[in-house]
């Protein structure tokens, strides 16, 4: 049951992010809903290889969605899996929501600069200001609206381990 949540959770976002906000032009880019899926469920994740499927998974439908760059979207995401689930626990005083915004913004800021620079060879402050930066806010944006859905879909939290019920 769990592998079909994820399977039509990438696949929903997957088709919102093709059929509709990539026809919207928000200065220059659109968010990317499946990577910021990807990180939250990284997040939340506790077993390791759901989390590193998911930013596989993500990855390949990040790379069929731009042809050009398949094998960078698939190491972007993979990466940033690994990343997120390396890091999670680190500092544990900060709650895991703001964990995922700040991963969200730092990772598809460096994700976009390196793949905009392997497919262009080129990267100025103009691009940095109005296409790089916009599309990390977006992101971060899209994760405040995704965390807490997938919190409340995917993620069994149990009971007992938590300090405080809720």
């Amino acid at each position: 049951m769990k592998r079909l949540k994820l399977f039509l959770w990438i696949l929903i976002l997957f088709i919102i992010e093709i059929v509709g906000l990539n026809r919207i032009d928000f200065f220059r880019s659109a968010p990317d809903l499946v990577f910021a899926f990807t990180i939250a469920y990284v997040m939340l994740e506790e077993d390791y290889t759901y989390a590193i499927g998911v930013g596989i998974i993500g990855g390949i439908a990040a790379g069929a969605f731009c042809s050009d760059s398949f094998p960078i979207s698939v190491l972007m995401y993979s990466y940033s899996a690994l990343i997120v689930k390396a890091l999670r626990n680190k500092p544990r005083y900060i709650p895991d929501f703001a964990k995922a915004l700040f991963w969200v913004f730092v990772l598809s800021a460096a994700g976009e600069t390196i793949m905009y620079f392997a497919l262009t060879l080129t990267l100025s402050a103009n691009v940095i200001l109005t296409v790089i930066l916009p599309l990390a806010v977006y992101n971060s944006a899209a994760l405040l609206i995704i965390y807490p859905l997938v919190k409340k879909t995917l993620v069994v939290v149990d009971e007992k381990k938590k300090l405080i019920p809720d």
